[in-house]
């Protein structure tokens, strides 16, 4: 029995569970809290000693983690929408072709940034380095590693099928105080500078310091860190 995850949209991770034939895929999924239980329970997050904003992002990613329908609006609507504003916001780097960009409400950033993710990365391996949040904010950095499949944006991901990429997403979060259960907005930034650089073009002065590289803070404050007690 082989586990893998790939990229979920409004809560960055999905993980898949099934037989593998010929194939050495293994990935650990480290959720902070909750852990890898395929229910969510608010109180009792918040009772174990969790932050109300991260216990909501968390628990998202628990939700989905068995959703493998991926494509199917209905589906993902459905395991999605009780987690989020109806006017929910979801901010993101600007491209030429409209993906990403700024949207409202779970339709558009479904079309926008979920659909469009999925089609650019095959089976993407995410993990969370910090996550950090109060009561009604949050913020996570993650990393992730894939194979490009299809264009981000304008990025010719279709011009290096099979090629190793390494993906940087950095998500803030905001949760609608009057309900205090629902993500009103989510700022997620995708850094497109350091994968148009893995494809061959360089549009920043090249630095000093190494790139592409970042290592989780040098502190024992657990992986991702800090530790919400």
């Amino acid at each position: 029995k082989q586990w893998y995850q790939r990229r979920v949209h409004g809560g960055r991770t999905k993980t898949v569970t099934e037989w593998s034939e010929g194939k050495n895929m293994l990935v650990l999924l480290l959720l902070p809290i909750l852990g890898a239980r395929s229910e969510y329970d608010l109180e009792e997050c918040m009772a174990m000693g969790g932050q109300r904003s991260k216990c909501i992002t968390d628990g998202m990613l628990v939700i989905i983690s068995d959703h493998v329908a991926w494509d199917d609006w209905d589906a993902w609507y459905e395991v999605m929408k009780d987690f989020w504003t109806e006017d929910m916001v979801y901010d993101s780097n600007w491209t030429p072709n409209g993906d990403f960009s700024n949207n409202t409400g779970l339709r558009e950033f479904f079309d926008n940034e979920h659909i469009p993710f999925n089609l650019a990365f095959d089976n993407t391996t995410f993990a969370q380095m910090i996550g950090v949040g109060e009561e009604y904010t949050s913020s996570i950095l993650w990393y992730a590693k894939s194979t490009w499949i299809g264009d981000l944006g304008t990025v010719p991901g279709s011009q290096h099928i099979g090629q190793e990429v390494t993906i940087w997403d950095l998500d803030f979060y905001h949760i609608d105080e009057e309900s205090g259960t629902r993500i009103a907005y989510n700022w997620c930034l995708i850094d497109f500078v350091d994968l148009m650089r893995q494809v061959g073009y360089q549009v920043l002065p090249k630095p000093a310091l190494r790139e592409g590289f970042m290592l989780p803070p040098a502190a024992m404050d657990g992986i991702p860190a800090p530790i919400s007690r």
